[in-house]
């Protein structure tokens, strides 16, 4: 499941590629969130991991619900979500919470955010359901990619993309398909199993 390309590229409307300049996390402090941003630069954009980190954090905070709505001020008992929610606008559009940069989170990103969630679960079942197991038969979770090597696994667990208490068994694997490409130019069983695919299509 590509979850960086989802995430960085089509969809949150302050999404873009890690790099200067792009907000990589949040920390969730008695004062509020702090972003991470890479490099000596203002934010001017928030990257995948950025995204999966402000929404467990606001998760976690109660300023979010599970449905993906903010919550209402009255209903925020919390000193930290009362004070976080300060920084919710009303717009034409809906509420969306403000963030340095003039760069924030809206309805719509987290609407698209929750369908990059939904293809992600769905995939996920879907592969442990061809291999007949459940998630406490996994004893290691792969994540590939620059995505899958910096996301946080709390964050994952948090949101739902992976089941309660796997998040102790991720491991990153970095590029996997440059990988593959290395077992594909060594190995004759890789490229004659690789040859067999477009009949079976």
């Amino acid at each position: 499941v590509a979850l960086g390309p989802a995430l960085e590229g089509v969809g949150p409307a302050c999404g873009g590629l890690a790099g200067k300049g792009a907000i990589v996390g949040f920390n969730l402090g008695p004062q509020g969130l702090e972003p991470h941003i890479l490099g000596d630069e203002p934010p001017d954009r928030i990257s995948g991991t950025g995204y999966l980190s402000l929404l467990a954090s606001l998760l976690r905070a109660g300023l979010l619900l599970e449905n993906g709505e903010f919550a209402a001020a009255s209903d925020l008992s919390l000193p930290l979500s009362r004070n976080l929610s300060k920084s919710l606008e009303e717009t034409k559009q809906g509420k969306r919470f403000v963030l340095p940069g003039g760069l924030y989170l809206s309805a719509n990103d987290i609407e698209e955010l929750l369908k990059v969630k939904a293809a992600f679960n769905l995939a996920f079942g879907l592969l442990l359901r061809e291999a007949g197991l459940k998630p406490a038969d996994i004893k290691t979770l792969c994540l590939a990619g620059a995505l899958g090597e910096h996301v946080s696994p709390a964050d994952l667990e948090t949101l739902g993309f992976i089941p309660p208490g796997l998040r102790d068994r991720v491991r990153a694997v970095g590029n996997a398909s440059l990988a593959g490409a290395e077992l594909m130019a060594q190995g004759s069983e890789a490229r004659e199993w690789a040859a067999k695919l477009s009949g079976q299509t």
